[in-house]
């Protein structure tokens, strides 16, 4: 799953289901996603650790 998604150009391609918990399993593991437009230190869209 993550290696077709790794693949996918622009858009990632994946069943909804593998994506929620994908993200769920990085949440857990102390990473939080930036989204577009959000506050980031260093700006635009990433990752981070979680403090």
């Amino acid at each position: 799953t993550i290696q077709r998604m790794e693949a996918s150009e622009g858009n990632v391609r994946c069943n909804v289901d593998s994506l929620v918990k994908v993200v769920e399993a990085l949440e857990r593991g102390g990473v939080e996603l930036i989204a577009e437009g959000a506050a980031s230190t260093a700006g635009g869209r990433g990752v981070r650790f979680k403090a």
